[in-house]
């Protein structure tokens, strides 16, 4: 091994053949480099974090339901406080679309029992409530289009008579 004057470079030939020459103590430069080096590599993993806190939060954060307006037809199946029941069971259950804003939940018989007589068994026709809800979506959920967007909603009332149980929505 050499080394010069000053002991900042030293020079050693090592013998392995997976080995290389190479200085054995950092000169100013590369000590500098590292730093850099260093300091880059803390910023990006901060920037990463912060970018996951922020995605976990824009992604869960529960839907804007402070707005809605509920709209029913006159009802034979259904008295006030069932079809008030239903719709805030729609907007509990609506809370879960991150990044949308329920604009309105509307209940209409006459095309309710038509939506059901081409899907349910018509046993359960007089404890089903069929409701269009209207919303309105920023994009941030790849699964649901941004803008005003609308889709039916399917209830059926629990043996009880008051509590409702979800059995669908969407627009297929």
């Amino acid at each position: 091994m050499t080394c010069d004057a000053r002991n900042t470079v030293c020079e050693m030939t090592v013998i392995a053949p997976s080995m290389r020459k190479g200085s054995c103590m950092m000169n100013e430069q590369d000590k500098q480099g590292y730093r850099w080096g260093a300091v880059i590599a803390g910023v990006a993993v901060l920037v990463v974090v912060v970018w996951c806190v922020f995605a976990k939060w824009w992604m869960n954060r529960p839907a804007d339901t402070s707005h809605v307006q509920y709209s029913y037809s006159a009802s034979s199946k259904f008295d006030k406080a069932q079809l008030d029941a239903a719709g805030r069971t729609v907007t509990q259950s609506f809370s879960g679309f991150s990044g949308c804003t329920l604009n309105k939940v509307s209940y209409d018989e006459a095309t309710a029992n038509r939506m059901l007589e081409w899907g349910y068994d018509t046993e359960d026709h007089n404890r089903m409530f069929v409701a269009t809800v209207y919303f309105t979506c920023d994009g941030s959920d790849p699964s649901l289009s941004k803008g005003a967007q609308s889709m039916s909603w399917y209830l059926r009332l629990n043996d009880d008579g008051k509590t409702w149980t979800e059995i669908d929505y969407g627009n297929g």
